[in-house]
């Protein structure tokens, strides 16, 4: 891994923007990176919506390297963007997750067709779900999708806490 006293030396990075920029570099040998200073380092897209960008020929994720300028190390686990905004790298959206408290802040499926998160339609009714650690547990079958929906997201609230996406 890069160190993170190499991307100090090499990178601006706005707290407040989430930007991280190139820095100039006149004590450098041949004016280190005198081109691109300034300009935006991580401004290309991912195909999964994050940004990203090389350095020496390596890609790094622009969430993943704003966590370590900021905070001095890097994440042991996950970083979750707590607005659900992949591009948006303001050290306020960003925080250390394990992969089951990101899972936590997924915003509902593409493909959910009830209109709310964790909840599904089977010849019952109205069946509300959630995961907690990859295990799926069965919060009951209900007359209406809302009625569903507010078991799902009192069960998230509990389940998940700080992590819980309410707004489905």
């Amino acid at each position: 891994m890069i160190s993170i006293e190499y991307l100090r030396e090499r990178l601006v990075y706005n707290p407040v923007t989430g930007r991280l920029m190139w820095r100039y570099h006149d004590a450098m040998p041949k004016k280190w990176n005198a081109r691109w200073a300034e300009n935006e380092a991580f401004a290309t897209k991912h195909n999964e919506g994050y940004r990203q960008g090389k350095i020496d020929g390596t890609t790094y994720l622009a969430h993943r390297v704003a966590f370590a300028v900021y905070y001095g190390h890097w994440p042991v686990d996950m970083i979750d963007h707590i607005n659900g905004d992949k591009a948006d790298n303001r050290i306020a959206n960003l925080r250390e997750a394990t992969n089951s408290e990101n899972q936590s802040n997924r915003p509902k499926p593409k493909n959910n067709t009830s209109g709310f998160k964790g909840v599904t339609r089977n010849s019952s009714g109205w069946v509300a779900q959630i995961k907690l650690n990859s295990k799926l547990h069965y919060l009951g079958t209900f007359k209406s999708p809302e009625q569903a929906s507010k078991v799902y997201i009192d069960a998230a609230a509990k389940m998940h806490g700080d992590f819980a996406r309410l707004d489905v």
